[in-house]
């Protein structure tokens, strides 16, 4: 769809990047992300998050909002994560739903794509 063939949040400052180097990587896992907290991972706070927040905003983009939502509820929200399967990933969730707005407005037309820049940091990250 926006023509990226690498989804690496590594460059964008976005996710950790580790590099391997024990006392770096702490470091880098230690950082709280770009996200605001309500879309940190819930179950592994340093997980990154950039990859969910591009695949639902792929999904909306092509499908509409409707279809990422759903998704994010489905995958994140239902009571089978963790290691007991027993347990959501609200963060992911609330993500999903971002995503999906921005995506189902690029979808709708509603939000130009020359908007999106300013759309993530006013609304997903940290300010």
């Amino acid at each position: 769809m926006f023509g990226n063939s690498n989804y690496s949040p590594r460059p964008f400052g976005v996710g950790p990047a580790l590099n391997g180097n024990a006392l770096h990587d702490i470091g880098a896992l230690a950082h709280s992300g770009a996200f605001k907290p309500q879309f940190r991972d819930s179950l592994n706070p340093n997980e990154d998050q950039s990859h969910h927040f591009a695949a639902y905003l792929e999904l909306s983009t092509m499908t509409g909002k409707t279809a990422a939502e759903i998704y994010a509820w489905y995958s994140d929200g239902r009571h089978n994560q963790g290691p007991n399967k027993d347990q959501d990933n609200q963060g992911d969730v609330r993500l999903g739903d971002a995503a999906a707005e921005i995506g189902g407005m690029l979808h709708d037309k509603t939000l130009k794509p020359s908007e999106v820049g300013d759309w993530i940091r006013e609304n997903i990250c940290k300010p």
